[in-house]
């Protein structure tokens, strides 16, 4: 089995790689409450794509976004 992996593939959405991650192994997806997302700061951000993507997922769960950086 093979799951992707967002640090490999830049494109790939991080919330895509744990909402498959859980499906391959057995989880119900419409029982999680919360999604959280740290990003780097800079030009480009998945934030709104992220929560797109949970709103058509899990749209019971709560989306909370932090910027962080080094």
């Amino acid at each position: 089995a093979y799951i992707e992996n967002c640090a490999y593939n830049p494109t790939f959405q991080a919330i895509s790689a744990a909402f498959m991650a859980a499906r391959f192994e057995g989880r119900d997806l419409t029982k999680i409450s919360k999604v959280v997302m740290l990003e780097k700061p800079g030009t480009l951000t998945n934030r709104e794509l992220t929560d797109l993507i949970r709103k058509c997922v899990c749209p019971a769960a709560t989306f909370d976004f932090f910027a962080c950086g080094v």
